[in-house]
């Protein structure tokens, strides 16, 4: 499948037809980490504050929907507020890092109109949207404060590294 889908499990893949892409810069802190480890953490958590996680995975599923439509109506400030939202849920159900933190706060410092982890956590990359004129800034950012840069953009071919 090419281009953004939306994959819930257990549901059908969906392509998202876009009428405008967007571009994100992909951070990464160099921290390697297992998923499944934080996958066990979630599940620790959910069996030891069940009500909360419950609400926060429901707010999360909400936020992705939402995100779906700022998606295909090309509203990059409301995907951007949405990916921040989310952030926050990650962040509080534990799965971000301080290496993550610090890459997504130099992004959002330099421009960027949203940035989350992406992947399992604990780790790994982030990904920030921006606008085409702001890419630099908020990569150099990203570079200044210890992550790899990647900036990338989706196309029907899908996704593909751009070098700068």
């Amino acid at each position: 499948m090419k281009g953004i889908i939306l994959y819930k499990l257990g549901s059908p893949i969906q392509s998202l037809k876009l009428q405008k892409q967007p571009i994100f810069v992909v951070g990464n802190t160099g921290i390697r980490r297992i998923t499944g480890k934080f996958v066990k953490k979630v599940d620790k958590l959910k069996r030891e504050r069940k009500k909360l996680v419950e609400s926060m995975l429901e707010t999360a599923e909400k936020i992705v929907l939402e995100a779906v439509k700022a998606l295909k109506n090309g509203d990059w400030d409301k995907l951007g507020s949405l990916m921040d939202e989310n952030q926050k849920i990650l962040s509080n159900i534990g799965v971000s890092h301080p290496k993550l933190d610090l890459l997504i706060n130099a992004a959002k410092n330099a421009g960027a109109l949203g940035a989350k982890l992406t992947g399992g956590g604990g780790g790994g990359c982030m990904i920030a949207l921006v606008k085409p004129k702001e890419w630099l800034k908020v990569a150099q950012a990203i570079r200044n404060v210890g992550g790899e840069v990647y900036k990338v953009k989706t196309d029907w071919v899908g996704v593909k590294t751009i070098s700068d």
